[in-house]
């Protein structure tokens, strides 16, 4: 099985995969378009499960700072990825976010994406469809917040004809 160097990370990773090719494009985006530290990102997290010495592995966590890797305590986002004919992992995202302090989570197959954040009124409630990107490092959930009518551009003729194919 062939491996490369994790973008983020550095570990070495299948690479053939086709969910690798997913999380290493995200990866990128986390880094040099949200912010994102190299040092705030880990893959293939232990997520304890409960009382018990169960656990599962979050493909991807970004941790609140560079120091603190408790994933009950120090997570601030999860990304759960999937290879793109793949549609199911929402409740599986979910599952880990309650396990623990991440505010959001994405879920994602390469061309599908789902945003889920922790209810800014009650934190013990999870919402769908509430954000529409993920916080910039620095940022709060608060700060992404719903789309606003000030926030949507037209488009040009000539680009609606390029995603409609007429």
């Amino acid at each position: 099985m062939a491996k490369q160097p994790d973008f983020a990370t550095g570990k070495l990773v299948a690479a053939n995969k086709p969910e690798a090719k997913v999380r290493q494009d995200y990866e990128q985006q986390l880094v040099l378009g949200y912010g994102y530290p190299k040092d705030h990102i880990d893959i293939e997290v232990q997520i304890p499960r409960g009382s018990t010495s169960f656990s599962e592995r979050a493909d991807l966590v970004v941790y609140k700072s560079a120091l603190g890797r408790d994933p009950t305590s120090d997570i601030d986002g999860i990304v759960e990825f999937k290879r793109p004919d793949r549609s199911e992992g929402i409740e599986q995202l979910k599952s880990y976010m309650t396990a623990t302090s991440a505010r959001w989570g994405v879920w994602t197959n390469g061309t599908d994406i789902n945003y889920v954040c922790r209810d800014l009124k009650d934190p013990t409630r999870l919402r769908e469809n509430y954000l529409h990107n993920v916080p910039a490092f620095g940022q709060h959930v608060a700060d992404v917040g719903k789309l606003k009518k000030s926030d949507l551009a037209p488009f040009a003729r000539a680009e609606l004809k390029v995603i409609f194919g007429s």
